[in-house]
């Protein structure tokens, strides 16, 4: 995927260029805040038996504790929930720190995880509200609709060219799967593997700031699982998670279905 804007290539694989203009504003009250409205989610996952689930968005960033994360309200057995709802996070390193928008089912006892996204804050413009549909990553489909506005970010761009480059490429960004991996559309697919070309490497660079729980994969924000380490960037399970494989393993021969859940930090 490329697109051209005067003089440089606004999109680059998965990657949105910063134009050779732009320069780059801190927030004036010496805090860096976002303001992130949660349209709508469509087409999310059935994660209880009768068919729906009763989702609900947390907004994480890195260095605040999940259970302190702002959150929407529970809309009860919807596939296709409004939400409408706007939450305002702040920041310690505006041009590192990446958000993650997580998407749950709320249960009597827990919740499970049935999506996600994660936006890189450092490109966001400054003062300009920016609109995106969201792929979510960890299941097999749904979106989510978000707007966001920051006090920091990107100014003197080429104008209204980078806000529509910035839409087209959060609206195009690939979700990534479980185990990491980008997600692409079977055109993409088809041209990777006509092509014997590598997949490209995802959005997010080596020095992002992740909230707890995940890490970079490829450049990707991949969900780690409870009883899960990372080790030279190899999976190391630990003995309880070991276990629970193992106990799956022999359910499974005999006839028995169990589920595992991803286990919350």
């Amino acid at each position: 995927m490329a697109q051209f804007v005067g003089d440089y290539q606004s999109v680059v694989g998965n990657n949105l260029t910063v134009p050779p203009t732009a320069k780059w504003a801190a927030p004036q009250s010496g805090t860096a805040v976002v303001t992130i409205k949660i349209v709508n989610a469509r087409n999310l996952i059935a994660a209880d038996l009768n068919g729906k689930s009763d989702p609900f968005v947390r907004v994480r960033v890195p260095g605040v504790d999940k259970k302190k994360a702002p959150t929407t309200k529970v809309i009860q057995k919807n596939l296709n929930p409004d939400w409408n709802e706007v939450i305002s996070v702040k920041l310690s390193n505006p041009r590192t720190d990446v958000i993650v928008l997580e998407v749950y089912d709320k249960d009597k006892i827990g919740e499970d995880l049935i999506g996600y996204t994660a936006i890189h804050a450092g490109l966001l413009p400054y003062e300009v509200e920016v609109f995106s549909t969201e792929k979510l990553s960890y299941v097999p489909h749904g979106e989510l609709t978000i707007s966001m506005k920051a006090n920091f970010g990107l100014f003197e761009y080429p104008t209204p060219r980078y806000l529509h480059d910035y839409t087209n490429w959060r609206n195009n960004l690939p979700p990534v799967s479980k185990n990491g991996k980008a997600k692409n559309d079977k055109k993409h697919k088809s041209a990777e593997k006509k092509n014997k070309t590598a997949k490209a490497a995802g959005p997010f660079p080596g020095d992002s700031a992740l909230p707890k729980g995940y890490h970079l994969k490829n450049g990707f924000v991949k969900k780690e699982i409870k009883g899960v380490t990372l080790k030279d960037g190899k999976k190391t399970a630990k003995g309880a998670f070991k276990v629970l494989k193992t106990v799956g393993k022999v359910m499974d021969k005999l006839g028995v279905e169990i589920s595992i859940g991803e286990g919350e930090e």
